[in-house]
């Protein structure tokens, strides 16, 4: 077997002093923070269209072009950062308080 002598049985052992294997009620979950993981999930994802879509506008400084498509054609529609910190603020105080 390629590990030495190790068997199966001890090949899988966890060592106890390692950190990153903690049990589940050493670190809290996102409910315990009072989060919510489904509005995390939304705001990663928006996040992730940002990133992809989102290009700098060189004509306006800390502005960019967020582009789109609609009836087949790409659009870009004129946002600040601070337009778009705004969305991802709003989206989650709305999910704190309990909002749809």
């Amino acid at each position: 077997m390629n590990g030495g002598d190790r068997s199966p049985a001890t090949k899988y052992t966890i060592d106890s002093s390692d950190t990153r294997n903690r049990s589940s009620k050493d670190t809290p979950n996102m409910h315990e923070l009072g989060k919510d993981p489904l509005t995390w999930s939304f705001v990663k994802l928006l996040g992730v269209h940002v990133s992809r879509d989102l290009v700098e506008f060189g004509g306006l400084p800390a502005s960019h072009a967020w582009r789109f498509k609609m009836s087949g054609l790409w659009r870009a529609r004129l946002l600040t950062k601070a337009q778009c910190i705004g969305v991802v603020i709003s989206t989650v105080e709305r999910a704190d308080r309990g909002e749809t």
